[in-house]
């Protein structure tokens, strides 16, 4: 189904038209949504303890307390492994190098053009599946691999710059490469590693509802852990002696002005993770990109949506006029 929205120039992001509908969804995002019932960013039953806990250090050891939380951010948590029993057909294990790690993951296909799958956080590459087959049949070549901590990869510790380099490993190790589809977290690392990447010869990225900073990280981990005003500055400095880059160097929305790649951003207004307010900044600065929105589905479920498998292959099979230059409202 389309809305009857007209298409509008990205640069003109603030005409009526667009400023009403883009500034409905900033922030006040569908809690009845899907997600609000996922285990996406919310804290089981270990981390209410350790929430807990970290509650009566912010009044007896605040030193102590930042680490735990800090740990807690860059310690993904791993859901269960299910995804292997559901493979799709013609899958062959792979591992790709990074780091003195071998990541796991899987291709498909042998078409000339080859597609790499980026997962989002405390996820793993089976929530891509469904994009899997879709893709093969129109032709192309598929890589997915589990995340640094994630799935079946080793390790423990990750974050979006370091994740951002299992990408780049992942793209390099099955180069030439024509296009990346990244959800979410993912997302935003693989924009922030290629907006360093100027040799980069990526033609095609697809971003599903992407951060457009890595402090959105931050912030929303530390409502959910309950960092108190005091102490939320002291966290994020402590995040950030963890980080080779400055903090404020890692947002999304500018680092896209810096692609070659030809864009597509897709995103859900109705998203309780990750408000649709990122998506548009992203489209507004990233030149020849596309903004396309699919409602119902929430963040997750995005990936399952057939409206979302048909976008993204006509997006890789069509010629450029189609899709530059314009922000879709579609659904």
């Amino acid at each position: 189904m389309t809305y009857q929205y007209p298409h509008i120039n990205p640069y003109d992001l603030n005409a009526p038209q667009s400023d009403l509908y883009i500034h409905a969804h900033l922030t006040h995002n569908n809690l009845a949504a899907d997600d609000y019932k996922l285990l996406d960013f919310r804290l089981n039953r270990r981390q209410h303890l350790l929430r807990a806990l970290f509650h009566l250090l912010c009044h007896t050891n605040p030193h102590v307390a930042l680490r735990l939380a800090a740990t807690q951010f860059l310690h993904p948590r791993r859901r269960p492994l299910t995804y292997p029993a559901r493979l799709p057909s013609g899958a062959r294990r792979i591992e790709v190098f990074h780091n003195l790690r071998k990541l796991i993951g899987y291709t498909w296909g042998t078409g000339p053009q080859t597609i790499v799958l980026v997962h989002g956080w405390e996820s793993h590459l089976g929530s891509m599946l469904p994009l899997v087959e879709p893709l093969t049949a129109a032709g192309f070549r598929v890589v997915a691999v589990d995340g640094p901590g994630h799935g079946q990869s080793p390790g423990w510790y990750t974050q979006m710059l370091d994740f951002g380099e299992a990408v780049r490993c992942v793209i390099e190790q099955h180069s030439p490469v024509y296009g990346v589809i990244a959800h979410s977290f993912g997302a935003s690392a693989t924009a922030l590693m290629l907006s360093h990447e100027p040799e980069s010869t990526l033609q095609n990225l697809i971003l599903l509802a992407p951060l457009a900073q890595l402090d959105d990280h931050i912030a929303h981990f530390s409502r959910l852990f309950g960092v108190p005003d005091g102490l939320a500055e002291p966290l994020r400095d402590h995040i950030q002696s963890h980080i080779w880059r400055l903090l404020s160097a890692c947002d999304v929305s500018v680092a896209v002005g810096k692609l070659r790649a030809r864009g597509l951003v897709v995103h859900d207004p109705a998203d309780h993770v990750v408000p649709f307010s990122s998506s548009a900044e992203i489209a507004l600065n990233w030149p020849g990109s596309a903004l396309k929105i699919i409602k119902g589905v929430g963040h997750r479920r995005l990936l399952d949506s057939p409206q979302l498998a048909a976008l993204v292959t006509d997006f890789l099979r069509e010629p450029q006029p189609k899709w530059s230059g314009w922000l879709d409202y579609s659904g």
